[in-house]
């Protein structure tokens, strides 16, 4: 069972990574997504602790785009 729990969240990082696009040189995955901008600090923080925590030299990178699409729909729950 252990086994079987170990393949199930290796594969469902494989997924949320194949949904990644590589940069212009083919070195770095890019993912875009939506949050609240009262949320960005938090983000980032974790981010940062996250790549603290594995010890890499690459460190995540959050920046703004602009864009014409209506952004979804948040409601702020406590």
């Amino acid at each position: 069972e252990s086994w079987f729990t170990m393949i199930k969240k290796e594969k469902g990082i494989y997924h949320c990574l194949n949904l990644f696009s590589l940069d212009g040189t083919g070195k770095c995955l890019v993912a875009e997504g939506w949050c609240p901008k009262a949320e960005v600090t938090r983000i980032k923080e974790a981010l940062d602790k996250a790549t603290k925590e594995s010890q890499t030299d690459v460190p995540a990178v959050i920046s703004e785009m602009t864009t014409k699409q209506q952004p979804p729909t948040y409601h702020k729950t406590n």
